[in-house]
């Protein structure tokens, strides 16, 4: 093989130079242009999650100031400190559905009075704005203990109310913490929304098995059926990505700072090794996977499932190594979701059966068809489709 002369070697060393010297000029610029489009996505979703935010009713009485996020902070703060200072004493009262006296247990009972007052408050509340306006900062982030605390605080105090023959009252208290779990659900952070999730089911499914609302009367049992279709009425089926994306982003941001550079990264070598271009790339791949997502948002779970597996297989193929790792797990939230929300509708047919009223035909949130109602001798199944577990999401209700 001819040795290249050295006109050749000349040649290819100028254009090696021409090259190396091009992407040394492009790179900055395409990562400049890469994060220009995504502050621009921030700006757009920001102003939309504001504008979708809306002065909600409560679900009870009459609207109130302030901002309700306020009100929850307090009532929290006092959660983390009751659950510090009485866990025993609490962990004892549960589980919900098991058989509970008030009785000696007055002195815990009133400590968690001033709790309630702030949940209370953050319920009637009609601005439900996060503070800061979007909730993304890392510090915003809600404590799961503390919330589940004044969840399971509403509902023994509901325990206690029934057992006092005060059922509307009761109600009223569960109607609080569910109205604190949806103000969660509402465009936040994908944890945030977890917790919401977890908070209305104690407050739903677990505040009243089919015992307690047979000991209900039927003012009661109108006040139940009226605040949980005003709850389902708001709910939606599927979780709201947006705030997770807002939180991605005021994360990135904040990696980047002041001084607008990061450190070079192996894996960006397709990105000329510009980790900045890297993350926002990442990032506008998120913000277009949830443009696609958007027209299942209300499909029945067997598509929107198949939905959510596809956008994973994108991810993992792209040939950004972050499209991945920044993908939400919406699979495992939005499943339970849908469970959630398939029980909260089982409860509704279950008041209304005890109610002795006719029974509105509800949309499995799971299935897609309307619930199923069944009768046999000594009770009434009502059933979703499952979506973990074999056996089908059912309540069954005494005849």
């Amino acid at each position: 093989m001819p040795r290249p002369t050295r006109r050749q070697i000349l040649v290819a060393s100028i254009t090696l130079t021409v090259l190396l010297l091009g992407t040394a000029v492009a790179v900055p610029f395409r990562a400049d242009a890469a994060w220009q489009a995504m502050a621009t996505e921030v700006a757009a979703l920001r102003a939309d999650v504001v504008a979708a935010t809306p002065r909600r009713q409560p679900l009870w009485g009459e609207p109130g100031p302030g901002n309700a996020h306020e009100h929850y902070a307090a009532a929290m703060a006092l959660a983390q400190t009751l659950g510090r200072d009485h866990h025993l004493e609490l962990v004892a009262l549960l589980p919900h559905r098991a058989a509970w006296q008030p009785a000696g247990h007055e002195a815990l009972r009133a400590r968690w009075q001033e709790l309630l007052r702030h949940l209370r408050a953050g319920a009637a509340a009609t601005d439900v704005a996060r503070s800061p306006a979007t909730g993304e900062a890392a510090n915003d982030l809600h404590s799961l203990i503390a919330c589940r605390w004044v969840a399971n605080a509403a509902v023994f105090e509901a325990r206690a109310l029934r057992h006092e023959d005060r059922h509307v009252e009761a109600v009223r208290w569960s109607l609080d913490a569910a109205t604190f779990a949806t103000d969660l659900l509402r465009h936040g952070p994908l944890v945030d929304q977890m917790i919401g999730c977890a908070m209305l089911a104690i407050a739903t499914m677990e505040a009243w098995p089919d015992t307690a609302l047979a000991e209900l009367d039927r003012a009661g049992l109108d006040a139940l059926a009226i605040g949980l279709r005003r709850l389902d009425e708001s709910l939606p089926t599927t979780l709201d990505d947006r705030g997770e994306l807002l939180f991605t982003a005021w994360h990135l941001t904040h990696a980047v700072g002041d001084t607008g550079w990061l450190p070079s990264r192996a894996d960006a070598w397709r990105f000329g090794f510009s980790t900045r271009w890297l993350l926002a790339d990442a990032f506008l791949a998120q913000t277009a996977r949830s443009e696609r997502l958007a027209a299942t948002a209300e499909a029945p779970w067997a598509v929107r499932s198949a939905a959510l597996d596809r956008e994973a297989a994108i991810a993992n193929a792209s040939g950004n190594p972050l499209v991945a790792d920044f993908l939400p797990n919406l699979g495992n939230a939005e499943t339970s979701w849908r469970e959630v929300l398939a029980h909260l509708r089982l409860l509704r047919l279950a008041v209304d059966l005890h109610r002795g009223a006719p029974l509105p035909p509800l949309v499995d949130p799971i299935g897609g068809g309307t619930i199923t109602v069944s009768e046999r001798d000594d009770v009434v199944e009502l059933a979703c489709e499952a979506i973990r577990d074999p056996a089908r999401v059912r309540r069954q209700v005494a005849r």
